[in-house]
């Protein structure tokens, strides 16, 4: 039994947007081709399934965030591929912080509902061991603040119209640790986006950013309710939520691509020898799968009491169990259908290839955190 089968609305509002935008049958173009069309990406925040995506000061429902994990699980579990709202959800935990409240969005442009801006917080050093930030902002001669640097895994990073970027600044940042928020427009002199043919999350369009002496004005530092550390700790936290809500999404979408591979073959007289062995797997993936929902649930659950102290270990563990697993359910099925889905044209090779990315990018994510509570400590 899967908990995440347990709420029966979430699996309608998935099933009306995929009527919408014909999900399983396109998905594989818009991996091909590094991305979706507007319309479907407009999608997301339209009809029911736009109420689980939202939050409530933005017309949102009012819903748990472990509801909300669960749609979109359920997403990538239909589409057998990460989708771009989860960079979009996130960014919305951002705009909730702003001082101002919902109202204020001329710093980020937005369409409709949708966000049309990304969040460039990781930087390549991460992945070197390097634990700090190397962006950061200086006062020019003439005393307007200058951006430099260079951010990697900036989701759409080629295409959105705006940039939220995290600098070292200890002008503008003194009463930070140091740190600060940046919106830049993404057409603003030297800024500079590239493609990166990462591993799997093709639809995320990722890319790396470079920053090169772009003139800032005050005006465009993003302030925070609050201190700007539990701003970004929130919002490191809500991403590692989603991302494991969509890695069990993956691998529950692996663990049925196995199943029915062997009631496949159960049904062209295979071997019971061949059968209850593969069996054996079959059931290692489903205890994988339940493990990563009841990770997921608890995680959820902590986030949405606001409980502080307990909040960072819950995430620092979900990240280090819930990837990991999540790639070995895929492997395991991998190895059950062999050649059948040993391609990246196959459903099966595309959920490993996103799983397999997400595996390496949450190191990132691991790291971000450390920086982060070594900055703010």
């Amino acid at each position: 039994m899967f908990i995440f089968d347990e709420m029966p609305a979430i699996e309608n509002v998935v099933d009306e947007f995929d009527r919408r935008v014909a999900l399983y049958e396109n998905v594989d173009k818009w991996v091909q081709y590094r991305g979706m069309p507007e319309s479907c990406r407009d999608a997301f925040f339209q009809g029911d399934l736009g109420s689980y995506l939202t939050p409530v000061e933005f017309g949102g429902g009012s819903y748990t965030l472990f509801e909300r994990s669960v749609c979109m699980a359920k997403l990538a579990q239909r589409a057998g591929a990460i989708l771009p709202y989860f960079s979009e959800v996130t960014d919305y935990a951002l705009i909730s912080n702003i001082e101002g409240g919902p109202h204020l969005r001329g710093l980020f442009p937005m369409k409709g509902l949708r966000p049309l801006f990304s969040e460039a917080f990781t930087e390549p050093s991460f992945f070197d061991g390097v634990e700090e930030l190397t962006t950061r902002v200086d006062i020019a001669p003439d005393g307007t603040p200058v951006l430099n640097g260079r951010k990697t895994f900036v989701p759409n990073g080629e295409f959105e119209k705006g940039i939220v970027v995290l600098a070292c600044d200890n002008h503008y940042g003194s009463e930070d640790g140091g740190v600060s928020l940046w919106a830049v427009p993404s057409d603003a002199e030297g800024v500079h986006a590239f493609p990166i043919n990462a591993i799997g999350q093709s639809t995320l369009a990722p890319a790396d950013v470079a920053f090169d002496n772009v003139r800032l004005d005050p005006s465009q530092r993003v302030r925070v309710n609050g201190p700007l550390s539990l701003c970004l700790r929130r919002q490191y936290e809500l991403r590692c939520l989603f991302m494991a809500a969509i890695d069990t999404g993956l691998a529950r979408a692996a663990y049925e691509e196995a199943n029915a591979f062997l009631h496949e073959m159960s049904l062209n007289n295979a071997s019971p020898r061949y059968i209850e062995s593969n069996l054996e797997k079959l059931y290692d993936m489903e205890v994988g799968v339940q493990a990563m929902e009841l990770f997921v649930r608890n995680t959820a659950d902590v986030l949405d009491s606001y409980d502080n102290s307990n909040s960072y270990h819950t995430c620092k563990s979900l990240m280090r169990f819930v990837p990991k697993t999540s790639l070995e359910v895929c492997e395991q099925a991998m190895v059950l259908l062999g050649l059948r889905g040993y391609s990246d044209d196959a459903r099966l090779g595309r959920i490993l290839s996103d799983c397999r990315g997400n595996y390496l990018r949450q190191s990132g994510e691991r790291i971000m955190l450390t920086v982060l509570r070594k900055m703010f400590a």
